[in-house]
Order: C-alpha cells, then sequence, then structure tokens
C-alpha cells in the first residue's frame, strides 16, 4: 500500500470512527446466521478478516444492517479493497444505495480521497498486477465524471502507468461500440492522450510496453474514426 493510500485509509477510520458499532444489527433472521453475527464482533475492527465480514459487505443496506452500521465497517472494507484481499466493485452498490453523495461534506471527501489514491497506487502497477481496466468501471459509477482520474495519465509518464493505458485503450476498443462510454472514448480521442502515448513509445525501455502503445495507437484512430462516423 503507498503511503498516500495508507494516509487515506487512516483519515477513513478517523472520520468515519464517530459511527459506532451498534449492539445488535437488524437483519434477516433467515439470511444472517447468529455465527456470522459473532464473527463481526471477533475483533477489533482494524484487525477485522476478510472472512468475518464478507457476509456483511455483501449484504449490508438488502438483508443486514442500515446506512451507519455501513459507515462503521467501510473504512475496513476500503482497507481490504487498498490491499488487494478485495476489488472495490464490493462497495460501490452499497455506497450509491447509502446515496454517498448526500453524507456530510468530509465522509464524502474521505471517500473521493481514498479513490484518487487507490487510483494513482494501481497506476503504479502492471496491468497484471492491479487492471485500471477492472477498476474503472467502479469509478465511474461513483463518481459522474471520470475525467480528473484519467487526467492522471497526462501527468504521469512513468512506464507502468504507460501500459495501463494501453490496456485500457485495447479493452475498450474490442468492446461493441454501443457498450462504450462516450466520456471516455473522447478521452481516449483527445489530442493531449495522443500526445501521452507517441511519447510512451519513444521514451519506453521495455520493448513490449512500447509495442503495446505502438499497436493500441491504431486502435485511437479506429476508435476516433467510429466516434466521427
Amino acid at each position: 500500500m503507498s503511503e498516500r493510500l495508507h494516509r487515506c485509509v487512516d483519515e477513513l477510520y478517523e472520520v468515519f470512527g464517530r459511527y459506532p458499532l451498534a449492539p445488535e444489527i437488524d437483519g434477516c433472521p433467515h439470511c444472517v446466521l447468529p455465527e456470522a453475527e459473532a464473527a463481526l464482533r471477533s475483533a477489533p475492527l482494524r484487525r477485522l478478516s476478510a472472512r468475518a465480514l464478507w457476509p456483511f459487505a455483501a449484504k449490508v443496506l438488502t438483508t443486514w444492517g442500515g446506512v451507519n452500521d455501513l459507515r462503521h465497517f467501510l473504512p475496513r472494507v476500503l482497507e481490504l479493497v487498498a490491499d488487494g484481499v478485495w476489488d472495490l466493485e464490493i462497495a460501490v452498490p452499497k455506497l450509491r444505495a447509502a446515496q454517498w453523495t448526500t453524507w456530510p461534506a468530509e465522509e464524502q471527501r474521505c471517500v473521493g480521497d481514498f479513490c484518487q489514491a487507490l487510483w494513482h497506487h494501481t497506476l503504479t502497477h502492471t496491468p497484471g498486477e492491479r487492471s485500471v481496466a477492472d477498476l474503472l468501471p467502479s469509478l465511474q459509477e461513483l463518481f459522474a465524471d471520470p475525467r480528473p482520474f484519467l487526467s492522471a495519465w497526462w501527468e504521469n509518464p512513468a512506464e507502468p502507468a504507460l501500459h495501463q493505458l494501453a490496456e485500457l485503450i485495447r479493452s475498450v476498443a474490442a468492446s461493441a461500440p454501443a457498450c462504450r462510454d462516450e466520456q471516455l472514448v473522447s478521452w481516449i480521442c483527445h489530442p493531449r492522450t495522443r500526445e501521452s502515448v507517441e511519447a510512451g513509445v519513444l521514451r519506453a525501455a521495455s520493448p513490449v510496453v512500447a509495442r503495446s502503445l505502438s499497436d493500441v495507437y491504431e486502435e485511437m484512430e479506429l476508435l476516433d474514426r467510429t466516434r466521427d462516423g
């Protein structure tokens, strides 16, 4: 976990620490086993295992617990995401159902800061280690405008980030035109994105990355023609 991401996780615990563990969490008696409830109380929040937390994370706001229960456990859920144990997609439908964009400004900022830190952390890894193409759909569901995340590529010429960019462009180009996100396609076809890819081809130390960037340049041209057509 990067230092920036670690700080964001610490802040999540601090800000959401105002929501204590309820003496009893309401749940469907047919859906929530007593052992699952006991597991949630088996360790302090920061040491709660993924196995103990998973049933709650999957069922909260449907058959187990309410918004404040989600807020109590959210720092641990997101810490497990940061550690690579879970994907962000586990939290997205819960945050949306809880209408997180109506929460107090400090809580919204903490979630937003965490997502930014997670994005930048992912850009330091190769696609085989952590995939931006897998993370981006979750961020698009949480935020109306993905451009603050995408623009990081214009500022980060590091080779892992450019490798991630190539893989994202390839995945978008391989999808059916009707399924493509217009904002994302528009950003891919932006002149600054093209410049990033061109510069990456010349700068990449790895022949694999250079070839990957060179190959997707043609796919960018095709995406642009498809968009215009």
